[in-house]
């Protein structure tokens, strides 16, 4: 006979595992360069069917897309399968208790008063709470591109000998809003508020007249991909979040 307790923890291994993998419904769209812009509708497998440039795009598409791709970013929670128990015995291991008395085996001890009036004020102050420290660190796996047109890390940005040099690049390359915040350390942006959106900026949708927030960037799945391509060159720095420029 198979423990209860050994079905269970099978089923629960099991449906963990079932339960992280991609919506084999769900799609992104994707901008290109040609003009007019000519969208392209992929499935999440499309994040890792290129070895050579899965980084790139975990980094760019699975801030907006992680919960529906969460195989294809990686996303997937960790669990460790907990060891079953031992067999189960042929017999019971011992004769059950005796039975319960019919009342009490004794009165109840002590008095129901209080030991003595509170003291009117607090003995000492409340300690101060410690403030959250934040990790300042760049993105392992964002790439810009450089005057020379080349891709390159955050970490390229202070690889010349020539402090001058680098002092230049950074000056240039993290006025990008999200060179800025995917690369805080090299920038010297650790110390700005944490990457969210401004919850009080507006902007007006070209074409349109429409005074929207940064919300309006991620409020429809489909057309995420297009929406960023479109608003966040002009209005990154103040949506980073749903513009995908936050660290992951």
């Amino acid at each position: 006979m198979v423990s209860f307790r050994l079905l269970f923890s099978l089923a629960t291994i099991a449906g963990s595992a079932m339960a992280c993998t991609d919506d084999a419904t769900y799609q992104i769209t994707l901008p290109n360069s040609q003009s007019p812009p000519q969208l392209q509708v992929v499935g999440c497998s499309y994040i890792k069917a290129n070895t050579k440039k899965t980084s790139i795009r975990i980094a760019n598409l699975c801030p907006a897309h992680s919960a529906k791709c969460p195989f294809s970013c990686g996303t997937c929670p960790t669990t460790s399968s907990p060891a079953p128990s031992s067999a189960p015995q042929a017999s019971p291991s011992a004769k059950p208790s005796a039975a319960p008395q019919a009342s009490p085996s004794a009165k109840p001890s002590g008095s129901t008063a209080p030991s003595a009036a509170p003291f009117g004020s607090p003995s000492a102050k409340p300690s101060q709470s410690m403030k959250p420290t934040v990790s300042c660190t760049d993105s392992a796996t964002y790439t810009f591109k450089t005057f020379s047109g080349k891709m390159e890390k955050c970490s390229w940005m202070t690889k010349n000998p020539n402090a001058t040099k680098d002092a230049a690049r950074i000056l240039k390359y993290c006025a990008d809003a999200q060179t800025k915040f995917q690369c805080a350390k090299t920038c010297d942006t650790c110390k700005v508020p944490p990457c969210e959106d401004n919850a009080t900026h507006t902007f007006v949708l070209p074409n349109v007249g429409k005074t929207v927030k940064c919300e309006y960037i991620t409020k429809n799945i489909k057309k995420v991909a297009a929406r960023q391509a479109s608003l966040c060159p002009s209005q990154g720095a103040s949506c980073p979040k749903s513009c995908g420029y936050c660290p992951a």
